[in-house]
């Protein structure tokens, strides 16, 4: 039996099946949303949450959105619960127009800025072959982490696939404890090539997000039965 330790930023990303009842952040999200960021109550994130999936022992935390949250989450994971690996999990934007809702991207590397990081690579590799052997198609992908929801691909690198808000701080603080670490996202949106002009589209494509973020939390919760039974 393996100790995981499975990460999500946000309570509407944990997979139903998970014995879990933090509040969903999706219904009151989109006033936020149009601001640019997401705001969330830092009371309700960041607790470690241990259960048995049959085969594993699971330590489950929701960090909340950005970076910071997200090394937090790392730290207390690595001293409280000493998973022998984490997984990092939850939704993204796709920075290439091939990419559809739903597909899983599995991290091989990160930016932020300037910085650089890969994943260990024999985690990666075995989650790879895990969902080879159930038959899940997946694409290995560049990240990058940024500190806002982007409105268009003018900020993203050509070479990356996919964005979001705490990948790169999950991957260093996990580095910075030597603890293994694998990042597999779903695609929930597509960042379009240019931002849009008027309020009322923005609007629009965070309505489209709401909708499509079904179809990618169903990938998730696949993925959690994959990954971590």
């Amino acid at each position: 039996m393996s100790r995981i330790g499975l990460i999500y930023a946000l309570n509407a990303e944990v997979p139903k099946s998970i014995p879990y009842d933090g509040p969903s952040e999706i219904g009151n999200m989109l006033r936020t949303l149009f601001k640019g960021m997401v705001h969330l109550d830092p009371c309700i994130y960041g607790k470690i949450h241990c259960f048995d999936s049959g085969e594993n022992e699971i330590g489950l935390i929701v960090s909340g959105a950005g970076k910071k949250n997200a090394r937090a989450a790392v730290e207390k994971l690595c001293n409280d619960f000493t998973p022998n690996y984490i997984i990092s999990s939850g939704i993204c934007g796709a920075a290439k127009q091939s990419l559809n809702i739903g597909d899983i991207v599995v991290a091989e590397d990160v930016h932020y800025g300037a910085g650089y990081l890969t994943t260990d690579s024999n985690t990666t590799t075995m989650v790879k072959t895990i969902l080879t052997k159930h038959q899940k198609k997946y694409q290995p992908g560049t990240f990058q982490t940024v500190d806002q929801v982007l409105l268009s691909t003018r900020e993203i690198r050509e070479d990356v696939t996919t964005v979001d808000m705490e990948s790169y701080a999950i991957i260093e603080e996990a580095n910075k404890r030597e603890t293994p670490i694998v990042a597999v996202r779903v695609i929930s949106d597509i960042v379009p090539k240019k931002e849009p002009i008027f309020a009322a589209k923005q609007r629009a494509r965070y309505r489209i997000f709401f909708r499509n973020f079904e179809t990618a939390k169903t990938q998730l919760d696949e993925l959690f039965s994959v990954l971590c039974k």
